[in-house]
């Protein structure tokens, strides 16, 4: 046993002194060889891409540089690298690939439903491109999941290369087996009692045929995303209370052109809190722990709640810098259909933070980044702000991937925090043509800039500022419009915000036509975690062109060229779960205006004006929406009435939805709109989701505009109700209403209902 154990204690420093002098004799690259499989590859075609050559030290990490400079051509479905090792320290290095071949000509069999040129679409080869395995099974993918999405879930597709003797050609062979065409029916859930079907429904990934299918492609059976539906039923019923819930292997009929889906559950107990304990806790009381938690004894013991408690008790150690405080809830069944949570709590150690560094940032600047962190270097290291610093970072825009990482410095308990980002593309430019029922055919054009630097001179990038370029065109109107915001003005949460347009309108009226030429400044900070104050100086010049000689005198009396001068004040508190589609919460703006006077040149009036939109979620993920605005304009000083461009007016598209633009209120002897100083306006608007970016809405319109300031009676008021549609689609979002007028006022009377549609969001 002893000679055992000296002979393998020799043999190991035997390798040992043998790797020692490997590494240190470095060994020298004899020859450089470039062999192929399959097809026949021209080694001069390959050496370009090579930093290895003969005479160099060997070096594995230039070969693995070499192996991927190959990969990268995209001209070898296989790049394989071999050292063989030779005398006195001397090495060859053989090159290994398999030159994909070039495609001759596609050959599509099986196929009915779809057309040839379909497929060659989705398959996107064409004659002389490269192709390989790796290719084909990624193309024949993306045909299988269209075939699925028209309702052909068992469609088989494969392929085959058949070489071209003599040459580097292939004929590639697509073969399809399209099945029957069928549709979920319906989606049956077995056994429950507890949760409503729709409720379920509504989470799944998985649909039913539905009367709006030929728009969402709803109905299409995907194996994969029903696999991905029994794990949203389980939460759904966790989140209820159901903890011990147990969803079973869906059992699928098909009948004809038909799928029935049932999916058997067993709900199980619904569990209520008996009691909450926190365990584990040295450094602090349970008692002081206790009242920040949600679930109270005899609350249904839902899942979700228990992971929000157990987040507030971790949050509640991060807060005072104790890193790496963990808490894992255990839940305990007592009987009776009762359970006791218990929160074990493994404490960390208050830590603080050294350093704190920005990694990956190429074009964006070091401070742009850092005024969005809420820790400094010398805090403790609070992972409640560090997930609020990096939330920041991903709502800036900028950056396609942000991390952050504790590093440890070899202090005790001191770290540093490092934010890996990378950067994306922060440009946009758009183009489009659009029709509104108010602005007939538009066609715009805009460039933007959303980390703009206005001194970062060539890249002008970087600087967390921006830039807005829009000329909009149409049959009756035309904007050109530039902005400019500085978020961070003087290095203070205070935004500087310049703007410069050109507005014309011959949509307005009839009888004239409007030009508004200017520009403005403005500086808005936040005043409290959902509310922004802002304030406002605009200088612009106003036209009142194209009079029409038929037109009233009390048009033809606004006909030429005001200077308007105007400051601005208002508060806007956002509370709006969503920025476009919300389901919740309120958006509310107050806002005053003062013109002339001290200001100085052609109009002095004031106005005031209130707006609020509140959002109230109901059953069903239904949304009940509740708009209204009410506002008042006053001359003064020298101005004898308030221009016509600066009354209110309601009606349209955008307001009173069963009346034409501008229509309700007053209107002169000619019956042409000539707007008031007192407006009143609401909405009552019941939103439906059916899909996926797809709403339905019923509404019920009114509004009043009075000739007076301070006017705000509904003697004499306009209303209307009416349907529409909701499509979200990203860039392009569509309001689609119809609506008919109920009461009008002594300038309307009660005409057919009427069709409105508008691109965009509103609010």
């Amino acid at each position: 046993m002893r000679k055992r154990l000296q002979y393998f204690t020799a043999c190991l420093l035997t390798l040992v002194l043998m790797g020692g002098s490997f590494t240190a004799i470095a060994a020298v690259v004899t020859d450089v060889l470039i062999k192929s499989e399959g097809l026949s590859v021209d080694p001069s075609s390959v050496r370009p891409f090579l930093s290895t050559s003969a005479g160099d030290t060997f070096s594995r990490q230039q070969i693995a540089k070499d192996v991927k400079a190959l990969e990268k051509t995209g001209r070898f479905s296989k790049v394989e690298a071999k050292v063989v090792s030779g005398e006195d320290a001397k090495v060859d290095v053989v090159f290994v690939v398999e030159a994909k071949p070039r495609l001759r000509t596609l050959i599509i069999n099986g196929s009915d439903y779809y057309p040839r040129r379909k497929i060659e679409k989705i398959i996107a080869l064409t004659a002389g491109d490269l192709v390989d395995g790796v290719l084909l099974n990624s193309q024949i993918k993306a045909l299988k999941n269209e075939y699925a999405t028209d309702y052909y879930p068992n469609v088989s597709v494969t392929y085959g290369l058949e070489p071209i003797p003599g040459t580097s050609l292939v004929d590639v062979y697509i073969n399809v087996k399209e099945g029957d065409r069928s549709k979920v029916k319906s989606i049956a859930l077995e056994g429950n009692s507890a949760v409503s079907d729709g409720k379920i429904l509504r989470k799944m990934e998985q649909k039913k045929i539905g009367i709006f299918s030929f728009i969402t492609s709803s109905g299409s059976y995907d194996p994969v995303k029903l696999e991905t539906d029994l794990l949203t039923i389980r939460d759904v019923f966790r989140m209820e209370g159901y903890l011990d819930v147990e969803v079973g292997k869906p059992l699928i009929n098909e009948k004809g052109k038909n799928i029935h889906i049932t999916i058997p559950i067993e709900q199980g107990e619904l569990y209520t809190l008996n009691h909450a304990k926190v365990i584990g806790m040295t450094v602090y009381d349970e008692s002081e722990v206790l009242p920040y938690l949600r679930l109270k004894s005899g609350d249904v013991a839902s899942i979700t709640a228990i992971e929000i408690d157990q987040e507030k008790i971790s949050s509640f150690y991060s807060a005072k810098g104790y890193y790496r405080t963990r808490v894992r809830p255990s839940i305990i069944p007592v009987g009776n259909g009762q359970v006791d949570v218990l929160y074990n709590v493994t404490e960390g150690k208050v830590s603080s933070i050294r350093d704190i560094n920005i990694r990956g940032n190429t074009r964006t600047m070091d401070k742009v980044i850092r005024r969005e962190l809420t820790l400094y270097p010398g805090d403790l290291l609070n992972e409640v702000k560090l997930r609020t610093s990096t939330a920041r970072l991903r709502n800036l825009g900028f950056f396609s991937y942000v991390n952050p990482a504790v590093e440890p410095t070899g202090g005790k308990d001191e770290y540093d925090v490092t934010f890996e980002v990378e950067e994306q593309q922060t440009g946009q430019f758009g183009a489009g043509v659009g029709l509104s029922s108010v602005e007939n055919i538009v066609g715009f054009v805009e460039l933007s800039q959303g980390n703009f630097n206005l001194l970062g001179w060539p890249h002008l990038t970087g600087g967390g500022q921006k830039l807005r370029l829009r000329m909009q065109l149409g049959t009756d109107s035309s904007d050109y419009e530039a902005s400019f915001v500085e978020p961070y003005f003087l290095n203070r949460k205070l935004s500087l915000g310049v703007d410069g347009f050109r507005k014309d309108r011959e949509f307005f009226s009839d009888d004239y036509d409007q030009q508004n030429t200017g520009g403005s400044v403005s500086l808005s900070r936040p005043v409290t975690a959902f509310t922004r104050a802002r304030l406002a100086y605009q200088l612009e010049e106003v036209s009142v062109y194209n009079v029409d000689e038929t037109a009233s005198d009390l048009i033809k009396q606004e006909e030429g060229d005001a200077l308007r001068s105007v400051v601005s004040l208002s508060f806007t508190r956002d509370t709006r779960n969503n920025f476009y589609v919300a389901t919740r919460g309120s958006r509310s703006r107050l806002s005053g205006d003062l013109a002339g006077g001290p200001l100085g040149f052609d109009v002095d009036f004031y106005n005031v004006e209130f707006r609020s939109n509140l959002y109230v979620p109901l059953l069903f993920d239904h949304v009940l929406s509740l708009k209204g605005a009410v506002g008042t304009v006053q001359e003064y000083g020298d101005s004898e009435h308030v221009p016509i461009f600066d009354r209110r007016f309601l009606g349209g598209a955008r307001s009173v939805r069963g009346f034409d633009f501008r229509e309700v209120g007053p209107k002169d002897e000619e019956g042409e709109p000539v707007g008031g100083n007192s407006s009143v306006y609401g909405t009552v608007e019941y939103i439906i989701p059916l899909a996926p970016k797809f709403r339905l809405a019923s509404f019920y319109d009114f509004g009043a505009v009075n000739a007076d300031s301070y006017d705000f009676g509904t003697s004499d008021y306009n209303s209307s109700y009416g349907f529409g549609v909701r499509i979200d689609m990203p860039g392009f979002p569509l309001q689609l209403d119809y609506s008919w007028p109920l009461e009008a006022d002594e300038f309307n009377d009660r005409s057919s209902g009427r069709f409105s549609f508008l691109i965009g969001y509103f609010f």
